[in-house]
């Protein structure tokens, strides 16, 4: 029932996590989850009978249920965006060669917008273009190893791409400083 909640508990945990250097796996990640549905829940328990006593059944203001209301907008909201932001580390060699293809068309992106944009050298723009064709031909190499199922070739042919997207990248982002 409350999978889907610890599924994006567990994410949100990943990336707060991650964020300040502690890198978690979905596995504990997901244990965390557990833990704090289950903290979230004893919580809740013993705010409600706390809650229950005639101190705590006045009127409330307006200002205070407008703004118990904001909280129950922006609270969701905020998880569901942090939670999409989280993504899982690729496992196998097969994830990162998918990995490694959205890294290349990012840097594809940045690549064709500086030379488009037509304040580069035609030297710049030449060793780009050299660059931009070692990477689709490394990132091609590993796509084709990874359908055909390698396992001999796969993890040099995806060493190699990873190594021609970088120094794209790099050379891109080189240019921006």
């Amino acid at each position: 029932m409350l999978n889907g909640y610890k599924t994006i508990i567990a994410n949100i945990l990943m990336v707060g996590l991650g964020l300040i250097g502690i890198k978690t796996d979905m596995a504990m990640a997901m244990q965390y989850a557990d833990a704090f549905i289950l903290l979230w829940g004893l919580l809740n328990l013993i705010l409600r009978a706390v809650t229950s006593a005639p101190i705590f059944n006045r009127n409330k203001p307006p200002a205070v249920n407008h703004s118990i209301l904001a909280l129950a907008l922006v609270v969701p909201a905020l998880t569901i965006g942090l939670s999409a932001c989280a993504t899982p580390k690729a496992e196998s060699l097969e994830q990162r060669v998918w990995a490694l293809e959205a890294d290349y068309q990012q840097a594809q992106r940045v690549a064709l917008a500086a030379i488009q944009s037509g304040s580069l050298s035609a030297n710049t723009q030449a060793h780009i273009r050299r660059l931009e064709a070692i990477a689709y031909a490394s990132v091609s190499a590993a796509r084709e190893a990874a359908r055909k199922g390698e396992d001999v070739g796969l993890p040099a042919a995806l060493s190699a791409a990873r190594e021609a997207v970088e120094a794209l990248s790099d050379y891109l982002h080189q240019g921006e400083s």
